[in-house]
């Protein structure tokens, strides 16, 4: 199924005015990174224009253009009015969906207790246990971070949690490169990952325009690794960019551009290159009113609309930007505001923002269950979460259209004032042509009455109860078990004070 038309925030003519106003802000203004004097030296080598005392290197235009036309696949770095040399393709609608279930901030939202607490171990456990009873949900621990030990080792908790009890683990965030090696041991000694097999990590930048802390420490060290990961936009109007939203996709662009570019001249061949992929930023805004961050506006999805337009029909970079739908609530606790702002977001991102430009289309759904801004995850709301990605799962399968779906000759037999309701075709049909709820009710009010009057949060939290008393058993033998524990125990040693012992 393909989408014509589409939302569309952009003429062609707005397109590449905010183009060329990215490349002024990188020939003029540039960015600071703050790297090592080896590693601006060799960027000063590679023809970029590098201020030493201040870190500030700012760019010709001839390196950015390799990146753009090294990210699209273009036969040649020129950009006009119509975008990159590549003829445009239409735009195909996904037809399957995967979602994850997790916050990216170690907490979760206690339900009994009606409050929000540091997550444990066991609610890494617990949430692994909901994740496997969600049809399409992905049974990655990735997402939630045990807060019950040093934060030193929280992602190698993390990740020992996800090989032992996921079926398809994925190594979680790391807090720099102190961790990443044993994150990285984890995976190996679980035969999850093969030797030497490294984990790369996204780098985000907080800073208008600058790359420094964790950012700048885990792009030098990836880049002598030899591992050219990607650094997405993490920009915020009115605080990191304009808080005029064309202005802020000017920004993006130019970080994202410029940082980049700057990777892919620190990586030694033949890893310098980037394989044709699209950008993406992790859109927020902040409350002008309250300071407040903010997730679920209509803002961000015009900004997320905004990125994926001109990343796929100016740059015509193939494949969905990142991030996929987003289902990142504002609400604090769960309930109608989290599945309203959840909704909206979703179905704002299908107006057009998953729309691809490959062949064989599928993508991401926003971590379920997240609440305030992915600060927490709350399992009955990621069982709400699931209802309403169920639903787009259906929408995203399109309408199929064929001679059986057609039927005309079936509508012949049936004729005016027949039924349908008895026929094969229908029999035959309905399952795969209908999405079924299962938490909302479709009944009479007399039949909902009977039913107990049960709202969708009531039937979640029975579900979420149900499913925590299933047992949890390893995935791995007994001996990659112990080996896991054994490499656990070893980064505690070596990243804790020695004599604080062996956390249990």
């Amino acid at each position: 199924m393909n989408l014509y038309g589409g939302i569309k925030v952009f003429s062609k003519e707005e397109m590449y005015k905010v183009h060329q106003a990215a490349m002024q802000i990188l020939q003029e203004v540039g960015l600071e990174l703050d790297l090592s004097e080896e590693s601006l030296q060799k960027l000063g080598k590679k023809g970029l224009k590098v201020d030493f005392a201040s870190c500030r290197v700012r760019f010709p235009v001839e390196p950015i253009l390799e990146t753009i036309q090294q990210l699209s696949g273009a036969p040649t770095p020129e950009i006009s009015e119509e975008g990159t040399d590549k003829p445009p393709q239409p735009l195909r609608i996904p037809k399957w969906l995967q979602a994850t279930v997790g916050a990216q901030h170690g907490f979760v939202y206690d339900m009994d207790q009606a409050e929000m607490r540091p997550a444990s171990h066991r609610d890494m456990y617990d949430f692994i246990k909901v994740k496997r009873n969600l049809k399409d949900v992905i049974a990655s621990s990735s997402g939630l971070y045990p807060q019950d030990v040093p934060q030193d080792v929280a992602s190698v908790h993390a990740a020992a949690a996800a090989v032992k009890y996921c079926e398809n683990p994925s190594a979680p965030d790391v807090n720099g490169v102190q961790d990443l090696p044993w994150v990285e041991r984890v995976m190996q000694a679980a035969g999850v990952w093969g030797p030497e097999q490294h984990k790369m990590v996204g780098i985000y930048p907080v800073s208008p325009l600058r790359l420094t802390g964790r950012g700048a420490e885990m792009l030098e060290f990836q880049a002598k690794r030899g591992d050219l990961s990607f650094v997405l936009g993490m920009v915020i109007p009115g605080v990191s960019s304009p808080v005029t939203l064309v202005g802020h996709t000017v920004v993006v662009l130019a970080e994202e551009f410029g940082f980049n570019t700057a990777y892919r001249l620190l990586v030694r061949p033949p890893n310098n290159r980037f394989s044709p992929r699209s950008i993406g930023d992790d859109v927020c805004i902040m409350d002008m009113r309250r300071g407040a961050y903010v997730l679920s506006s209509p803002e961000v999805s015009l900004l997320r609309l905004a990125t994926h337009q001109i990343a796929g029909e100016f740059y015509k970079f193939p494949g969905p930007t990142d991030g996929g739908i987003r289902l990142f609530p504002d609400a604090k606790e769960p309930g109608i505001q989290a599945a309203t702002e959840g909704a909206l977001q979703a179905m704002g991102n299908l107006a057009q923002g998953v729309y691809s430009y490959d062949e064989n289309v599928s993508v991401h759904v926003g971590i379920l269950g997240s609440l305030c801004g992915n600060l927490y995850v709350c399992l009955e709301q990621a069982v709400i979460d699931h209802e309403m990605f169920q639903y787009l799962q259906r929408f995203v399968q399109g309408i199929e259209v064929n001679e059986e779906t057609i039927a005309v000759n079936l509508i012949g037999e049936v004729g005016p004032g027949g039924t349908f309701l008895d026929t094969e075709h229908t029999a035959r049909h309905y399952r795969e042509e209908m999405w079924f709820p299962e938490l909302g009710h479709r009944g009479s009010w007399d039949a909902w009455v009977g039913f107990g009057r049960r709202s969708p949060l009531d039937i979640a939290r029975e579900r979420v109860k149900e499913y925590l008393r299933e047992d949890l058993e390893p995935v791995l033998s007994e001996e990659r078990v112990r080996e896991v524990d054994r490499i656990v125990q070893e980064a505690e040693m070596a990243l804790l004070d020695h004599t604080t012992g062996i956390l249990p």
